[in-house]
């Protein structure tokens, strides 16, 4: 949940919504979390939100890492569109290497295709 408008708050009503939305996040269930504040026109709170909206796209997902050969090309193409492509390095002899971010089904079949996957540490 977001909330628009922070640049129109002072002090007291800023504060007045934090306490609002810290006693939201302990009652709702399922647990979730806390609304954040942000404004459209200053970018206040914008990074906290990329932050959440991040958070919530890796959960129950697992990052990999696939290296292909150079003339891998069809299994390249199918590795984007089986996962969420989160870095890509080109090697000096035309390999490439991807790091994932895909669901249990997903990783699965890229491990069966690509036996050299490996699991990723995620980040905090």
């Amino acid at each position: 949940e977001v909330w628009n408008k922070a640049d129109l708050l002072d002090d007291a009503d800023r504060a007045r919504l934090g306490e609002i939305a810290a006693r939201r996040a302990l009652v709702q269930l399922p647990k979730s979390a806390p609304p954040i504040l942000v404004s459209a026109i200053t970018g206040e709170g914008i990074g906290a939100l990329r932050s959440a909206i991040e958070q919530r796209l890796a959960e129950g997902r697992e990052i990999i890492a696939v290296t292909l050969p150079a003339e891998d090309g069809k299994g390249l193409a199918w590795l984007y569109e089986e996962a969420e492509v989160l870095e890509r390095r080109d090697g000096r002899e035309g390999d490439v290497t991807l790091v994932l971010r895909a669901g249990q089904e997903s990783v699965e079949r890229i491990r069966r295709r690509f036996s050299q996957a490996r699991t990723k540490k995620q980040p905090r």
